[in-house]
């Protein structure tokens, strides 16, 4: 009876990996204009209206780096309806987004991040028409995500 349980549990398990191995997996990932780090989404959502971006920042080097991020500088193109959408600001002004630092221009994003490490940001946004198939992200200091698909 025990090994009943143990080989069940064993098939479960093989039959979950492959669906958390392909929920980690980045949409895309893009150098840094400096080549010291990389971005990658890592996740896109949209929900009531609200478009959440989540990145994933690599360091590329052998060094410690910290890079900084304003959230007042990312936006997303609706390339279908040629709009540009800046990220959603709470009652305060500030960016809904994080993790802040400091809270420049509505929101600021800076860690130092050792060698091979990585640093996880998130960024809200209104969302695209129901229409849109496709947007370029633009996070500042990395070249621009094109094409990136979006399931409404």
């Amino acid at each position: 009876m025990m090994r009943k349980g143990y080989v069940l549990g064993f098939i479960l398990l093989l039959l979950i990996l492959p669906v958390v191995s392909l929920a980690a997996a980045p949409v895309d990932t893009q150098p840094s204009s400096d080549g010291t780090a990389e971005a990658s989404i890592i996740g896109l959502k949209i929900r009531n209206g609200v478009l959440t971006l989540r990145f994933s920042i690599k360091n590329i080097t052998d060094k410690t780096i910290e890079p900084g991020i304003s959230f007042a500088k990312a936006y997303y193109i609706d390339t279908r309806e040629k709009k540009k959408y800046f990220g959603l600001k709470d009652e305060n002004g500030m960016f809904i987004a994080g993790p802040v630092k400091y809270n420049w221009d509505g929101g600021y994003f800076q860690q130092k991040i050792p060698p091979n490490g990585k640093a996880l940001i998130w960024i809200k946004f209104p969302a695209p028409s129901e229409n849109t198939e496709e947007i370029d992200v633009y996070l500042p200091g990395f070249l621009p995500f094109e094409g990136i698909k979006l399931q409404q």
